[in-house]
């Protein structure tokens, strides 16, 4: 027989607070500033995971994190991302960061293997070098975008053009 597990890579916390959404227990949207999440201190609203404060402002990952919790009554054993002092009464299973950060005992463990996306970072890499010194802008604005006006997407997008 099988033994079903699952591994959450986020916080405990974070995690608990998801599992409570998922089930109904904290209603989205929000109503109230302060949010009481059983085995947590009462949070401020704004403490909590931007997929919950910011209700519907990222449609796609919300889905993703909170029905994660759509079958875990099947598995036998969970494991969640948490510090040792915090809950030092749960079993611990060993950091999930590669030994060639940790101890160097295998020199060649430098991938993580929790990426959702392959990097291509040597595509971008040999990009990035085929450009003159200070030509290239980075602008990171996948959170501002999401929850950007129209008119502010437009004027944001033209300020990086010009």
């Amino acid at each position: 027989m099988w033994v079903r597990t699952v591994f959450f890579t986020q916080s405990c916390t974070v995690n608990n607070i998801y599992y409570y959404v998922h089930q109904g227990m904290l209603k989205l949207p929000l109503s109230k500033l302060k949010v009481v999440v059983p085995g947590l201190f009462p949070l401020q609203a704004c403490d909590l995971p931007s997929f919950v404060y910011l209700y519907e402002s990222y449609p796609a990952f919300f889905d993703m994190v909170v029905n994660q919790f759509s079958n875990i009554e099947k598995v036998d054993w969970v494991f969640y991302n948490t510090f040792y002092k915090l809950k030092e009464k749960v079993r611990t299973i060993n950091p999930t960061l590669p030994s060639a950060y940790l101890d160097k005992r295998l020199g060649d463990d430098k991938d993580y293997g929790l990426n959702i996306l392959k990097p291509i970072t040597g595509a971008c890499m040999e990009w990035l070098d085929n450009k003159p010194t200070g030509s290239v802008v980075y602008a990171s604005m996948d959170s501002y975008f999401s929850r950007a006006s129209p008119l502010n997407r437009r004027n944001s997008l033209l300020f990086v053009k010009n």
